[in-house]
C-alpha cells in the first residue's frame, strides 16, 4: 500500500501497469454483463455470498503464494471488518439487486458515480475542501445520472428500485474507500481483500438460508458467471488494482479505470442485446467527464497531512 504523492502531482502510468490496467479493465468491465447473466438464475444472497467466498480463497491464495501472513493486526481489525460489510456486503447485495431489475450498462455508469461519493464524503470525514472545478465536476456527474434516470416510463416506471439499489451500492462503496483511506493496514492488500471478502461473505451466506429451498439447477452459463466474478473481477481485478496503485499516483490509475464503464455499456450491449442510444452515451459522456474532473484536476485542501489512498471494484 503506497503513500499517495502531493496534491496535484500527476504522472504517466510505467508500461507495466499499462498491461495490467488493460487486463483489469477487461476483468471489471466484462463482469457487468456477465453478473446479469448470473442474477437471474441464482437467488441474489446465495450468489454473491459464493462469489465473495471464492474471491477470498483467490485473494489469500495469491499472499501464500508470495509467503505472506494471514494475520490481521489487532487495531486494524475494526476498521477491516467495516469496510468488508460495505465492500463485499452491501456493495454486492445493492449491484446485485440492481442488475434484476435495470441493464447492466445502466448499472455499470450508475456504479461508477462512486468517486463522486468518495469526494461529497471525504468533506466531514476527512476534512477535504473541494475546488469549484471540483464541484463542477460533481455537478457533470449528477446530472449525467439524473439523465440515464429519465431515459423514459417505459424503462425506468417499473424499476425505480434498481435505480435507487445500485446508487446505494456505490455510496456503500465510497464509504469502504473513506474507511480504507484513513487506515494504515501494515499488511499486503492481497491480505485485506480476501479478509474483506471473507467478512462480507459471512452475512450473505447467512441471509442465503432462507433461500436453500428455492434453489433449482442452473445451467453452466450460470455457474460460470459466479466462477468470474470470484475468481477473475473480485479476486484477480481487485489484486491487479492494488498492484497498480502501488505503482502509480491513485489519482493517475483512477482515472485510467474509466474505460471500465465503457467496456460494460458495450459489452451489455453486444453479449445482452441491451439497447445503447443516444441518451445512454450522453449520460456516459457525462459521468466520465465529471469523473476526470474529479480524480485529475489537483487542488484538494487538507486539515492534516496527505492520507494514504487505495480503492475498491
Amino acid at each position: 500500500m503506497s503513500t499517495a504523492p502531493a496534491s496535484g502531482s500527476i504522472q504517466r502510468l510505467p508500461p507495466r501497469a499499462l498491461l495490467m490496467l488493460a487486463v483489469m479493465t477487461l476483468m471489471w468491465g466484462a463482469a457487468w454483463p456477465i453478473m446479469k447473466v448470473g442474477a437471474q438464475e441464482i437467488e441474489i444472497f446465495t450468489f454473491r455470498a459464493a462469489a465473495a467466498f471464492i474471491s477470498a480463497f483467490t485473494a489469500f491464495s495469491l499472499a501464500r503464494a508470495t509467503n505472506s501472513s494471514l494475520r490481521v493486526p489487532r487495531d486494524v481489525r475494526v476498521p477491516l471488518i467495516a469496510a468488508g460489510l460495505l465492500f463485499q456486503g452491501a456493495l454486492a447485495f445493492f449491484t446485485t439487486l440492481a442488475l434484476t431489475l435495470i441493464s447492466s450498462g445502466h448499472a455499470v455508469i450508475i456504479g461508477y458515480t462512486m468517486p463522486l461519493w468518495v469526494v461529497l464524503l471525504g468533506i466531514p470525514i476527512l476534512g477535504e475542501r473541494p475546488t469549484r472545478l471540483r464541484w463542477l465536476g460533481l455537478a457533470l456527474g449528477m446530472v449525467g445520472v439524473a439523465l440515464l434516470a429519465s431515459r423514459g416510463v417505459e424503462l425506468f416506471a417499473n424499476a425505480p428500485l434498481g435505480v435507487a439499489a445500485q446508487l446505494a451500492g456505490a455510496v456503500s462503496w465510497a464509504v469502504a474507500v473513506i474507511i480504507t483511506k484513513k487506515v494504515r493496514w501494515r499488511m499486503p492488500m492481497d491480505v485485506v481483500l480476501g479478509w474483506q471478502c471473507l467478512i462480507g461473505g459471512i452475512p450473505l451466506a447467512v441471509l442465503a438460508i432462507p433461500e436453500l429451498p428455492d434453489l433449482k439447477p442452473v445451467t453452466w452459463m450460470a455457474i460460470g458467471s459466479v466462477l468470474y466474478l470470484g475468481i477473475c473481477a473480485q479476486g484477480l481485478g481487485n489484486c491487479v488494482w492494488f498492484r497498480i496503485i502501488d505503482m502509480a499516483p491513485a489519482g493517475v490509475a483512477g482515472v485510467s479505470s474509466l474505460a471500465v464503464p465503457t467496456v460494460g455499456l458495450v459489452l451489455g450491449s453486444l453479449m445482452l442485446d441491451e439497447p445503447v442510444g443516444l441518451i445512454e452515451v450522453t449520460a456516459l459522456l457525462l459521468v466520465l467527464g465529471a469523473l476526470a474532473t474529479v480524480l485529475t484536476l489537483p487542488t484538494f485542501h487538507r486539515r492534516g497531512p496527505e492520507t494514504k489512498t487505495t480503492a475498491s471494484n
